[in-house]
């Protein structure tokens, strides 16, 4: 599928896994790059370049999308990385779904005569949220007992596909880590925010999540890896109408990340000791830690090196996985200031008891090998 003349527009571009694809389709020739999303665009992509067209918009509201996308008639590739947080997956399942639904709608009646569209799912899709499954999950499993919008989203995709002649890949990513711009829902963030209050307190780095998550086999996705592989799915034959799982490939266990992560920052460690970091963080300033606590305590944590407390958090975050953050460049209700401590443990998504292990046979045996890098 060749790209000549291909604009490929993000939905979601602010998040850990969009803001890596836009940077990876922006620094790119061979495509120009449309974004879109609810809050408005950053000026510059990570790499220093200019950011393409944006469009703000609430894809909640059809006729708001309808007037939002009415100058994207050009656009030829769609990925597809929204998400709108519920307390549940019955809440989140109708406004997610109506979003994507909206979206696609918005572009057909711009007259975008889209090819493929790419589709950010996870691995929810095998019912780790709900308790032990079954490892390595593979993309040919049968579905579980929803609720669940990604086999929503999923079944909306192919039915349009079908009416509208493009196609579509599914890609799965777990847990996915790197470099974000005023996105709370990154585990790196949370981890790196929760050893510099444990500094501050002068308390050793403690695993908070239960003795099983402690022992058990997780997996990371890296964001890069995740925009490569964006990329290498908007074209290739090989990757129509099909689902992949995407993950590093190399599993850990916290009981031996965790002491990496406590030398990283020149901290001591001790015994796990569970607990309900949504609860336990009211303590030290709330659920979602506020810009103002950050600006008087992060100064103290010994990571602090002068200069804006953007730096500071900078400093912090890079401690954790070599990645550097920028979430405190936005100010507003998505920032930096809002980070959500059931990210981390005991939360199912990050802390669980069982397995989480997910098989990438499939994308090698579609020449991954050669593309994802």
């Amino acid at each position: 599928m060749s790209t000549n003349g291909s604009r490929v527009l993000v939905i979601g571009p602010h998040g850990v896994t969009g803001s890596a694809i836009a940077d990876r389709l922006g620094a790119s020739t061979e495509w120009e790059l449309s974004t879109a999303s609810r809050r408005s665009g950053v000026h510059r992509l990570s790499n220093g370049s200019a950011r393409a067209q944006h469009v703000s918009v609430d894809l909640l509201d059809a006729a708001a999308s309808r007037a939002a996308f009415v100058n994207l008639g050009r656009v030829t590739h769609l990925v597809y990385a929204a998400y709108l947080d519920r307390p549940t997956m019955a809440e989140a399942t109708g406004p997610n779904v109506a979003m994507l639904e909206n979206a696609l709608d918005a572009l057909r009646a711009a007259g975008a005569p889209l090819q493929r569209v790419v589709l950010i799912g996870g691995g929810k899709s095998y019912g780790e949220h709900l308790g032990p499954y079954k490892t390595p999950a593979k993309e040919s499993d049968p579905r579980h007992l929803g609720p669940i919008f990604y086999n929503d989203q999923e079944d909306l995709l192919a039915d349009r596909a079908r009416t509208a002649g493009f196609t579509w890949t599914v890609l799965r990513p777990d847990v996915v880590i790197g470099f974000s711009t005023g996105s709370p829902m990154n585990l790196l963030t949370s981890i790196a925010v929760f050893a510099a209050l444990s500094k501050d307190a002068g308390v050793p780095l403690r695993f908070p999540g239960s003795g099983q998550a402690w022992t058990a086999l997780h997996q990371f996705t890296d964001a890069e890896l995740l925009a490569s592989a964006t990329q290498w799915a908007l074209t290739s034959q090989s990757t129509s109408n099909e689902i992949f799982n995407i993950t590093n490939g190399d599993l850990f266990r916290w009981q031996h990340l965790w002491p990496d992560i406590a030398q990283a920052f020149d901290m001591p460690t001790a015994p796990p000791q569970p607990m309900n970091l949504v609860e336990q963080m009211a303590e030290v300033g709330g659920p979602l830690i506020s810009q103002s606590w950050i600006s008087r305590r992060i100064p103290k944590t010994g990571f602090y090196q002068g200069g804006s407390v953007d730096r500071g958090l900078q400093l912090i975050e890079y401690r954790v996985g070599n990645v550097i953050g920028r979430c405190a460049e936005a100010r507003d209700s998505n920032g930096f200031a809002d980070v959500q401590w059931g990210q981390v443990v005991p939360d199912p998504d990050n802390g669980s008891p069982w397995f989480r292990v997910s098989g990438d046979v499939v994308l090698a045996g579609h020449g991954a090998s050669r593309a994802v890098a």
